[in-house]
């Protein structure tokens, strides 16, 4: 479109106004978010707020809950803003916090309304340990046979750097367990009931930040929990300054799900799909999403069409 950014087949992004609009063969007529109008962060969260619009099923008639995992809740600034945002959509979002800091819960309880967020049900549970062992699928505990829609992966050391056990395919195999629809290569080129791993690789910015190894857990993600497939966030992108990846197929984020103020977030996800595509289209002009092909594509390796993105080239 001559004013817009393609979002999906449905959906269009102004960038002028920033707005989410509803397109037609014959015209495109603004559409109002039916979801409420809130401060975001201006950081991670609201990528993260912005991954759970993918996977709210548009369907009205549908009345099950979507269940997300937050690993790494914190005093619950993800959790909070998630419930603010759609406390008032057709489906239910349910929360369920993982929290290594016993005493940063008791602080998010008391003082920055986690305590509020569990008495109306949108925070089912909080487990507080190591959230990656506690992710883990245990038989014995009932809990556990929760799966999720979304799962946020908000991990990081004091130097904001990936954490080694990221760097694992076990923890991310564990991880996979617990997706209720996990992509598949039947809908490797479909959003429809795809669920998502949505995970902040590291600040790009933070003292002694390693590039390289937030490469390797997006390559762990896109190849346990995306079939292949994963979408990034470069960092220094709308002044986010932490790099983060979606799990599956190019992100494409519905008018009726999406909430206008995270709006201009949507268009800046790169997915791995564009790189395989261009690895194997015939044309050296333009692939088939129509923007310009990277000859440069065709001798670079995964990780290092990855590496560039990542750092915005």
């Amino acid at each position: 479109m001559d004013n817009g950014v393609e979002i999906s087949t449905k959906t269009v992004y102004d960038e002028q106004n920033a707005t989410i609009s509803s397109s037609s063969s014959s015209s495109s007529l603004k559409k109002k978010s039916r979801l409420p109008q809130v401060t975001i962060t201006g950081g991670v969260f609201d990528l993260f707020a912005l991954a759970v619009a993918l996977v709210l099923d548009q369907e009205e008639d549908k009345e099950e809950d979507v269940n997300v995992a937050i690993l790494g809740l914190g005093a619950g600034t993800c959790a909070r803003l998630i419930d603010d945002l759609y406390h008032s959509s057709n489906k239910r979002v349910k929360m369920f916090g993982y929290e290594l800091d016993d005493a940063i819960v008791d602080l998010g309880m008391k003082h920055f309304g986690l305590n509020e967020l569990k008495e109306k049900g949108s925070l089912v549970d909080v487990r507080v340990g190591d959230a990656l062992e506690n992710i883990k699928t245990k038989k014995s505990d009932a809990d556990d046979t929760v799966k999720f829609d979304l799962i946020i992966v908000d991990l990081f050391d004091d130097q904001s750097r990936v954490i080694p056990q990221l760097m694992e395919v076990e923890r991310w195999e564990n991880i996979s367990k617990r997706l209720k629809n996990p992509p598949s290569s039947s809908s490797s080129s479909s959003n429809e009931n795809v669920s998502r791993v949505i995970c902040n690789l590291s600040t790009g910015r933070g003292r002694g930040a390693n590039i390289n190894n937030a490469v390797h857990v997006a390559e762990l993600i896109a190849e346990t929990c995306g079939n292949g497939d994963v979408s990034i966030w470069p960092s220094s992108k709308m002044n986010v300054w932490n790099e983060c990846c979606i799990s599956g197929p190019k992100p494409s984020f519905g008018v009726d799900t999406t909430p206008k103020v995270l709006a201009t977030y949507c268009p800046h996800w790169i997915s791995t799909s564009k790189y395989v595509k261009n690895k194997n289209s015939s044309s050296n002009e333009t692939d088939e999403d129509g923007d310009d092909k990277d000859d440069d594509d065709d001798d670079i390796p995964m990780n290092g069409w990855l590496l560039d993105r990542l750092q915005g080239r």
